[in-house]
């Protein structure tokens, strides 16, 4: 090896010698003459051979060159992820100020919204649990090349029961555009490929078919649809695809929103056009925002998290929804029709007419504190490091993909790659919501169990989405020869009792004794691990297939 990197090295010097050969005539006759040596010859200097050294300066820069531009094809990259941010909040706002826009529509024909429901409304697909699962779908800008660059599931139950209370309820987990699709054979046409570009060219591969434009459309985000369905474990029953402009446009319809900003943001990298930045900055305090401000409050990313975003967006949508009840946009005709013509231009759903009528009586139920959000991401914390909620992503050797950065689901064991704790994140977050919904802080001690393991056991509740407070042992080194599931007050009760079936502990009441014991250090559910505890992940606790 070392002898054949000489070789070359020896060689690319004789292709420089032979270059500068060029510049000069070997092949003519050598010939010698005599002079003297005076002042004017010691002036005397041989021309210098430009093209020469030009030619072999070339030869070093043609690679900086080349360097350079992969680093700004980079940089574009990079620009091009931020304006491809999440589009959650538009589609949900799309959704919801259609289901509005629908029922003002049967009041102003002069028909009440619950004798409408009852005569036009038409039943939605439902799964055995009464649930109506949704794919919402942001289509990018113009530089997205028709990708769908936020892809979020929206999982709405007509009856969450929440402390004894039943009421509707929406579970929304957003996507990562870059999440990878090894086999999406079963389910497309195209046989795999990363999430925001699969919509994309799954229509392309319809319209070689001999499909035509807007039913291949519809067709390929029905095949999505099935894809993630299949993967993720649930039915989606219904799709919907929004822009930008679908959201900026309604705000400015309804006077733009008045919003509580928690803390100043001074965004300097904001995404421009034509692959250029730009300043956002907003003052903390009650503001007024009109559609183009909103839309970069709910876009900005670089001085905070995902999940700061997430709650803009949520803090947005209800800032719209307050807006039109209060401002009597209700008994507006004009500005129904204007909020239902951005619609008709924007929004493209499978939903039919009926179907979004009988949503519109669930969509106006919904309150705050019924929406539940998560996202998939690949904060992963498998090297120790930090590990966020819904983490149980990863980004393989982008060689493997040709150059691409992809992200893989977290398979245990590590081959082969399977979506099983996705699967298990659906069916926790969505069929079990209320659990999240009330969200109980829980802490985690470790008496008398192998060290390590309440560490171990506190990751597997933080990367499932649930709030861990505490992680430690129980005060003054108690140890006990059983492990415990503790709840504080009756809320908590059935959350205690889902952890402690699947860790097979029966749950207890977090009693005055215990209390006593655990001093400052109980949560509103306290996992005790004592010397029984055998640390299992979730995926084999709760039994995903």
């Amino acid at each position: 090896m070392r002898n054949e990197w000489k070789r070359s090295k020896r060689t690319s010097f004789s292709c420089i010698l032979s270059r500068l050969s060029l510049y000069f005539d070997s092949s003519a006759p050598v010939s010698f003459t005599t002079r003297h040596i005076n002042a004017k010859a010691k002036k005397e200097r041989r021309r210098i051979p430009v093209r020469a050294i030009l030619s072999v300066l070339l030869l070093f820069i043609r690679p900086l060159y080349a360097l350079g531009a992969k680093f700004e094809e980079r940089r574009k990259r990079e620009v091009r992820f931020k304006q491809a941010i999440s589009l959650g909040a538009a589609a949900i706002l799309a959704l919801t100020i259609a289901l509005l826009v629908l029922s003002l529509l049967i009041k102003l024909g002069g028909v009440s919204l619950s004798s409408a429901i009852q005569v036009a409304g038409l039943p939605l697909a439902v799964d055995e649990r009464g649930v109506t699962n949704i794919l919402l779908l942001g289509q990018g800008d113009e530089t997205g090349q028709d990708l769908t660059d936020t892809i979020i599931i929206a999982s709405i139950d007509p009856s969450t029961s929440v402390n004894g209370n039943p009421a509707p309820s929406v579970a929304l987990l957003s996507l990562p555009r870059d999440l990878y699709f090894l086999h999406a054979g079963n389910a497309m046409e195209t046989e795999k490929g990363k999430l925001n570009a699969l919509w994309r060219d799954e229509k392309i591969a319809l319209r070689r078919q001999g499909m035509e434009e807007g039913e291949a459309a519809r067709a390929a985000l029905r095949h999505l649809g099935d894809l993630i369905g299949e993967e993720f474990g649930i039915p989606v029953h219904h799709t919907v695809m929004v822009d930008f402009a679908a959201f900026e446009q309604a705000v400015d319809a309804i006077g733009g929103i008045d919003l509580d900003v928690p803390e100043t943001i001074h965004d300097t990298e904001y995404p421009g056009p034509n692959y250029s930045y730009e300043t956002f900055h907003i003052d903390a305090g009650r503001q007024h925002l009109d559609g183009k401000t909103a839309l970069k409050y709910a876009r900005t990313r670089s001085t905070t998290s995902d999940f700061d975003r997430s709650a803009r967006q949520q803090r947005i949508i209800e800032a719209v929804l307050e807006t039109m009840k209060e401002s009597g946009l209700v008994k507006q005709p004009r500005k129904i029709m204007e909020l239902y013509s951005i619609l008709s231009e924007h929004l493209h759903t499978d939903l039919k007419t009926r179907q979004l009528v009988t949503l519109t009586n669930l969509g106006r139920d919904i309150e705050k504190d019924h929406i539940l959000t998560l996202q998939l991401n690949n904060v992963n914390g498998l090297y120790g490091d930090q590990l966020w909620k819904g983490g149980i992503l990863y980004s393989p050797p982008r060689e493997l993909f040709e150059g691409e950065f992809v992200m893989l689901p977290v398979s245990i064991p590590e081959f082969p790659v399977t979506w099983k704790q996705i699967k298990l994140l659906m069916h926790l977050s969505f069929d079990n919501r209320e659990l999240y919904l009330v969200m109980p802080q829980i802490s985690i001690l470790n008496a008398g169990a192998v060290e390590g393991s309440a560490r171990k056991l506190s990751r597997e509740f933080t990367k499932f989405g649930f709030e861990v407070v505490e992680v430690a042992n129980v005060p003054d080194q108690k140890e006990f020869a059983e492990s415990h599931v503790l709840y504080g007050d009756k809320k908590y009760e059935e959350g205690a009792a889902f952890f402690g079936k699947g860790l097979k502990i029966p749950p207890e009441e977090l009693t005055e004794i215990w209390r006593g014991v655990l001093q400052d250090r109980a949560g509103d559910i306290t996992v005790v691990l004592g010397e029984d505890f055998s640390f299992q992940y979730f995926q084999d606790i709760f039994g995903v297939e």
